[in-house]
């Protein structure tokens, strides 16, 4: 980082003009060597403090946690021995069964939950629609309606006949008992009653 503050506060930067190729090489390169020189001073950090856990572990009667990567490096925890806090080590799971049992349970009862009411909702709403949807009757064809009207017609005509019918029956059924009792009819009673 020095390095890069040292270049936009160097005199070709503030003058705008180019640095030459050859120092930009050697900036370059002296910054590859900052790099690696603080890489091997992690590296060599990591050692020795593994060294140093390895030791404690070895003089504690053991009590250390030895863990290995995936990349194969070995890495030991030591619990602290001082503090009022006590180390417990945490159970890890395998690998396959990263959810514990209660959990996963609990999970496929939400997500069959969650399935079903996605199915069954629209099911639901289209039984409702279909229970409840007012039967509507269907249109009359034109041809239906022209022949419903005369018959209707027709059938005015022949109640207006039967009804003349019927008229002219009941005259003559008076006329014919008239006839059969001719006392009745000059007898001058006021009540018109046969006897």
């Amino acid at each position: 980082m020095a390095i890069v503050i040292g270049i936009l506060r160097s005199p070709e930067a503030q003058t705008g003009e180019p640095p030459p190729p050859a120092a930009v090489r050697a900036q370059l390169a002296a910054a590859r060597a900052e790099v690696a020189a603080a890489q091997a001073q992690v590296t060599a950090a990591r050692a020795a403090a593994q060294a140093e856990a390895r030791t404690q572990v070895q003089a504690g009667g053991g009590s250390g946690v030895t863990v290995t990567t995936s990349s194969g490096r070995e890495i030991i925890q030591v619990p602290p021995r001082q503090g009022p806090f006590e180390y417990i080590p945490v159970q890890r799971l395998p690998a396959n069964n990263d959810i514990p049992p209660r959990i996963q349970e609990t999970l496929f009862g939400m997500m069959f939950t969650l399935a079903f009411i996605v199915v069954a909702f629209p099911i639901a709403r289209a039984v409702a629609r279909w229970l409840d949807r007012k039967r509507v009757p269907a249109p009359i064809p034109a041809e239906l309606t022209s022949q419903l009207s005369r018959m209707e017609t027709v059938m005015e005509a022949m109640q207006i006949e039967v009804e003349r019918i019927a008229e002219s029956q009941r005259f003559m059924a008076k006329i014919a008992n008239e006839q059969r009792d001719p006392l009745a009819i000059g007898r001058g009673d006021p009540s018109g009653a046969r006897r």
